[in-house]
């Protein structure tokens, strides 16, 4: 357990502020691969599409600018992409469980994505961009 405490209290508020920039930007970069593919491919595709692309946009962010992690690591794009599967999932499943209370759809919308933001942000501290914060000594 203090294995745990000790590692949550390497966690910065530059880092949480360089995370949470990347993620607006991604949205946003998101949003407008949406908007700008919605036409040509439908709504469904456009919004596959451009969530893969902000993804991919979420990644060299977070990865460079928010968790200092240099050079190329293939195990870094695997277990980015295992951790946001793993986070939609859990995402999906407490937005059901809350609508099935009765929630407000936003309420269960809100709690969904700020519990898989916390999971995408601890995961990548500590699991893929794991190595990087030991050498940089964060």
């Amino acid at each position: 357990m203090s294995r745990v405490i000790r590692g949550i209290k390497t966690i910065t508020i530059k880092e949480i502020g360089a995370y949470a920039m990347s993620g607006i930007i991604a949205v946003v970069v998101d949003y407008i691969f949406y908007l700008i593919l919605s036409d040509a491919l439908g709504l469904v595709m456009s919004k596959i599409v451009s969530y893969m692309i902000g993804a991919t946009v979420g990644f060299v962010l977070n990865k460079f600018f928010s968790f200092h992690s240099r050079g190329f690591h293939m195990s870094e794009i695997l277990k980015y992409a295992a951790l946001y599967s793993f986070s939609a999932v859990v995402n999906s499943l407490i937005n059901r469980g809350l609508l099935s209370l009765e929630c407000a759809s936003l309420i269960s919308f809100i709690v969904a994505t700020g519990s898989t933001t916390l999971i995408n942000f601890l995961g990548q501290k500590f699991v893929v961009f794991r190595n990087s914060a030991v050498h940089m000594g964060a």
